[in-house]
């Protein structure tokens, strides 16, 4: 349970970005406590862009406010990155950071804290579904949902905050990962570029991947020894606007206690719309 026990307590949302056509939905339950009485309050408000937002108040004087239940609910047409943070007298700390897709929920109880659903109320974690089978050393991290993003610069990877897809890590830790992604594009003259996106001081190696001119074969293998730098070449077409594959397989060593991403962009300002598909998924394991 998250109390707050003096009245320059509060608890915050905070957007990285502004919304593209609808402010995020934010209901709060919480119960004000007194030495004589317990009064259940529910609170409702929404995001305002950029601006910190009050989802639980301070409480009055003598009072303590014991919440039992938020729900942030991505009502905007796009993924957006919130921050819910708790506000001790102006000093910000960051209870939770979630990029949510359109129409998923952040919820937080006393009983099972937070959590992130679906639209159809799977459960999800870190965007992806992580399936680990017990006694196993292989998980798998699968997209369950289609997400489009749109570039507006040539060639430009989209925004790092919204780069969703891809498997935990920790300091140190050797993994080996096999991915195999599906895309769509608007147009077939609209080629694509991928890499993956990690913390500076993580080390990737032998990695390489294969990108889709036709359902049955591949183009040239791409070969990139760092993260977080852009790929010398790219696709100046598409072999088609659906169905277009990408394998990509290697090693990453971990810097520190991460979220490795997959980062990709379109190659033309217009059309520029880049689908990954539902079904792309990441085998990982950690070797060392």
């Amino acid at each position: 349970m998250i109390t707050l026990a003096n009245t320059t307590d509060k608890i915050q949302i905070f957007l990285s970005s502004s919304v593209t056509t609808n402010n995020i939905n934010c209901y709060t339950a919480y119960r004000d406590t007194t030495t004589t009485s317990i009064s259940p309050i529910g609170f409702y408000t929404a995001s305002n862009g950029t601006s910190a937002i009050d989802i639980v108040p301070s409480p009055a004087a003598s009072t303590q406010r014991l919440v039992e239940y938020i729900s942030i609910h991505n009502t905007d047409t796009q993924p957006t990155n919130a921050f819910i943070n708790y506000n001790d007298n102006g000093t910000n700390y960051t209870l939770y950071n979630i990029t949510l897709q359109p129409q998923d929920r952040l919820e937080y109880s006393d009983k099972n804290g937070f959590k992130v659903l679906s639209s159809v109320g799977t459960l999800k974690s870190n965007d992806t579904q992580v399936l680990i089978t017990a006694n196993a050393s292989q998980s798998v991290s699968v997209l369950d949902r289609d997400i489009t993003f749109s570039c507006n610069i040539s060639g430009s990877f989209i925004n790092t905050e919204l780069a969703a897809f891809g498997f935990p890590v920790e300091t140190n830790g050797l993994y080996a990962f096999d991915l195999l992604a599906f895309y769509d594009v608007s147009s077939t003259t609209n080629g694509a570029r991928f890499n993956l996106l990690g913390d500076t001081s993580g080390d990737l190696t032998a990695y390489y991947y294969w990108k889709s001119l036709t359902t049955t074969s591949f183009t040239a293998i791409y070969a990139i020894s760092q993260p977080l730098t852009v790929p010398s070449t790219y696709d100046a077409s598409s072999p088609a606007t659906t169905a277009n594959i990408v394998i990509k397989r290697g090693f990453y060593r971990a810097g520190k206690n991460d979220f490795v991403k997959l980062w990709f962009a379109p190659e033309e300002v217009s059309p520029s719309t880049i689908t990954l598909k539902a079904g792309t998924r990441i085998h990982f394991y950690k070797v060392a």
